[in-house]
């Protein structure tokens, strides 16, 4: 998704008021009030960001959790930012003549699934968790990450005008948040709703009557 695609207009919603902010901003950059540069975030993640989504799996792993219920297999891609990467990304577009004026998308240069995303994290942490891939609308809340829709941001005007390119690697930075959050889980009051939710018995009974029900299927009894 490229700068120029269209933006939700909606003034009521928080997206409707950040496009809002935008073109207020732009309007006094054009009339030489001053120079505006717009850094849109994705959903940043890495040591001490508010928001980790990380923590839905890491959490599981501190609980010794024998699997985790992956939302739509766990196949959605959305776009998220190292927060060393976005770092670098915003001290470009402060500091490069040639950003003034401009928007620029923010985020890790290659976007991983959110199954890899749990994947990562559980091997970096050393539990062999099992990811089971059920239909979303049975498992809302236990993974929000994979529940998104898809989107990756056109990272290529950023690179172009900026010569922005990833200080961090998505994979060795998602191990590395995984770690900070192992090492310093959030209190009760820090974790916010991104995290998703912990209800471990209810987990237990869909994963129960998720295995039932595909048991009698052909290809998950191989072929049988």
């Amino acid at each position: 998704m490229p700068e120029w695609s269209p933006r939700q207009s909606d003034s009521s919603g928080y997206t409707g008021k950040v496009a809002e902010g935008e073109d207020q901003l732009f309007a006094q950059h054009g009339r030489g009030e001053f120079e505006a540069v717009i850094v849109r975030y994705p959903g940043v993640y890495g040591p001490r960001a508010p928001i980790n989504h990380e923590w839905a799996v890491v959490k599981r792993v501190i609980d010794r959790r024998p699997f985790m219920l992956m939302p739509h297999d766990g196949m959605s891609y959305f776009q998220r930012g190292y927060a060393e990467n976005v770092a670098w990304l915003v001290f470009l577009a402060a500091t490069r003549p040639e950003a003034a004026g401009h928007a620029f998308n923010s985020g890790d240069e290659r976007v991983l699934s959110a199954r890899r995303v749990a994947e990562l994290i559980a091997d970096e942490l050393g539990w062999p968790m099992e990811f089971i891939g059920i239909p979303a609308q049975y498992v809302s809340g236990v993974f929000p990450l994979a529940e998104k829709a898809p989107l990756i941001l056109d990272m290529s005007k950023a690179r172009t005008l900026l010569g922005y390119r990833d200080r961090v690697d998505p994979e060795p930075a998602t191990r590395e948040t995984a770690r900070w959050l192992s090492d310093h889980p959030p209190a009760d009051g820090e974790i916010t709703s991104a995290a998703g939710t912990f209800d471990y018995a209810s987990e237990d009974r869909v994963a129960a009557m998720w295995r039932e029900a595909t048991a009698a299927f052909p290809l998950a009894s191989g072929g049988k």
